[in-house]
């Protein structure tokens, strides 16, 4: 019971953009940060959006270690978190993107969502 009244509290919370932040001219073949969260409040992190002129490989780390991987063959993708992400006090969130069109530089941009 105590665990739904926490689920149900949390679920309750409003969704708020916390960071955003675009890259520019990223070359092929090189892993490029696009979005550096340091954690100075705990995070609920819900969804994280990423997109971007190219297909790429997107993936998440939190103080260097990697969580996920996302290869995709759409220009857009999210992050999604049915049980929200749970990121201290200290921790550091990278959100990093790769892509291998040789020759060519594309843009790319996230977004962080998380319950307050």
């Amino acid at each position: 019971m105590i665990l739904r009244e926490l689920t149900d509290e949390i679920n309750l919370k409003p969704i708020n953009d916390i960071q955003t932040n675009s890259l520019i001219n990223v070359a092929s073949g090189s892993q490029q940060t696009i979005l550096t969260l340091n954690a100075t409040v705990e995070h609920r992190i819900v969804r994280i959006s990423c997109s971007g002129e190219a297909y790429a490989v997107y993936q998440l780390y939190i103080d260097t270690n990697l969580i996920e991987t996302k290869i995709v063959g759409e220009r857009s993708v999210d992050f999604l978190f049915s049980v929200p992400l749970l990121l201290s006090i200290g921790e550091i969130l990278d959100v990093k993107v790769i892509h291998y069109y040789t020759g060519n530089t594309f843009n790319f941009n996230s977004t962080i969502y998380s319950r307050v």
